[in-house]
C-alpha cells in the first residue's frame, strides 16, 4: 500500500476540484441524480464544500496516496463526509452519533485496505470530537459487506429519508 494522506476539502481548494470527479462517479454509483437532473450532483458537492469549516465536528476529506517526493504525484482515491449528529435524524437515533454521509473509494482501489484505512482515520476523528457511538446508511450491495466488515450491525431503524436501514457502531 502507497503512503496516504488526508485532506480537508474546502471551497476554492485544490483538494475539491481532485474531489469533484469522485464525487460525480459516487453519485453515479449510487443512482443519487435527485431528480435525474444532472446538475443534481455537482449543486450537492458544492453545497457540502461550502458548509465545510461551519462546525469544528464535520468533516469533508479526501483520500490520497502517492509519494511524496519530488516530481511525483499524488492520486485522488476516495473521499469521506462524516461528522457528529446533533439529533437531525428525527429522533430514530440518540444524538452525537457520527454519521458518515458520503463515503466513496474509486473502484479499482477497493479491496486493498485503503477503504479501512480511511475508516480508521474518520472514526478516531469522530470520537476525538466527542461522537458516543458511529453509524452510516449503506446501500446494501456495496455497502453493506464493507460496513459489516468495520463492525457495524444491522440496527433494525429504517432512515425514511435515505430509504436504507440504519447501521451502528458502537464503541468497544
Amino acid at each position: 500500500m502507497e503512503k496516504i494522506t488526508f485532506t480537508p476539502i474546502k471551497k476554492h481548494s485544490r483538494a475539491a476540484r481532485l474531489a469533484l470527479p469522485l464525487w460525480m462517479a459516487f453519485r453515479a454509483e449510487i443512482k443519487d441524480n435527485g431528480d435525474e437532473n444532472p446538475v443534481a450532483p455537482l449543486k450537492d458537492f458544492r453545497q457540502r464544500v461550502n458548509i465545510q469549516g461551519s462546525r469544528s465536528d464535520m468533516h469533508f476529506d479526501l483520500l490520497c496516496i502517492g509519494k511524496l517526493s519530488v516530481g511525483k504525484k499524488k492520486t485522488p482515491i476516495g473521499f469521506a463526509y462524516y461528522a457528529v449528529d446533533k439529533g437531525t435524524i428525527g429522533g430514530l437515533i440518540e444524538p452525537n452519533g457520527g454519521g458518515f454521509w458520503g463515503y466513496y473509494i474509486a473502484p479499482e482501489y477497493r479491496r486493498q485496505g485503503y477503504g479501512k484505512r480511511m475508516f480508521l482515520h474518520c472514526a478516531e476523528t469522530l470520537y476525538r470530537d466527542g461522537a458516543a457511538y458511529l453509524y452510516c446508511c449503506p446501500d446494501p450491495v456495496t455497502g453493506e459487506p464493507f460496513w459489516r466488515a468495520m463492525g457495524f450491525e444491522d440496527s433494525g431503524i429504517f432512515d425514511p429519508d435515505d430509504r436504507l436501514n440504519i447501521f451502528m457502531k458502537h464503541p468497544l
